[in-house]
């Protein structure tokens, strides 16, 4: 794994990059996550928060 993640939305608005390595890395085949990624699964990754950083649009005020 890269020390460096990269990454964001298809649009473009928002951006994320992390320093860090996952503490976890998955995937999952439940129905929330095939409904929620529109795929038979589910890649995720967990990070520490304080590693993660954003730019372009506040993922928290996009509705």
């Amino acid at each position: 794994m890269p020390t460096s993640l990269k990454g964001g939305c298809l649009c473009g608005r928002i951006r994320y990059e992390c320093g860090e390595q996952p503490i976890v890395q998955m995937i999952c085949h439940c129905r929330d996550c095939q409904r929620a990624s529109g795929s038979a699964y589910a890649s995720l990754l967990i990070v520490p928060r304080d590693r993660l950083a954003y730019s372009g649009v506040d993922p928290n005020t996009m509705t």
